[in-house]
């Protein structure tokens, strides 16, 4: 039984983001793993095989080494959140639903990669768990986002209208999407 133990991990929305990340027990099968491949295959899913554990899979170790970058941005007054999310939302990140990183950089070339590197990796963030930014937010009595009775965190959230909150998360997901649904007769 222990050559059958799997972690299937998806993203929210999970009926919209077809990338699953699959992570196998130390005493999985190879079998185990390329049936569970095949079935995410078959259901139109985008997996990924972790080859050992990772903390945060593959996406939440990326995420939050984005978010630790972007946070130490708000730590030392560079800019406000609202300057970062147009950073994500109108540079890399739509060329990154195109083609990959890897794809990206490799294309680029490595003498301006390894020169980029030289420059910003010494800069980068290291914490040590939660930074103050994000510690005083998620102790304080009102302040820690959309879900606290102020509706504030680094945006407020107050009179955002929740659905179509929802359609913009999911907008850019539809092109995975392709289901057929009935015309008539419909129960719901």
């Amino acid at each position: 039984m222990a050559d059958r133990i799997l972690v299937t991990h998806p993203f929210y929305p999970v009926h919209m983001v077809p990338y699953v990340e699959l992570c196998a027990g130390e005493n999985a099968s190879d079998e185990a793993i390329r049936y569970t491949r095949e079935v995410l295959d078959a259901l139109d899913r985008k997996p990924s095989v972790l080859k050992k554990p990772n903390p945060g899979f593959i996406g939440n170790y990326l995420q939050f080494a984005l978010w630790a970058a972007a946070l130490k941005l708000l730590e030392e007054g560079v800019c406000d959140p609202e300057d970062i999310d147009n950073c994500l939302a109108y540079s890399f990140c739509p060329r990154y639903t195109s083609i990959g990183m890897f794809e990206h950089f490799d294309n680029g070339g490595y003498q301006l990669n390894a020169s980029t590197c030289d420059n910003v990796f010494p800069f980068l963030p290291r914490y040590e768990g939660a930074p103050d930014i994000v510690r005083e937010k998620a102790e304080s009595t009102d302040a820690w986002g959309a879900k606290s009775p102020s509706k504030r965190g680094f945006y407020d959230w107050n009179g955002v209208d929740p659905v179509e909150y929802a359609k913009r998360v999911n907008a850019p997901y539809w092109k995975f999407i392709d289901w057929e649904f009935p015309e008539q007769n419909c129960i719901w």
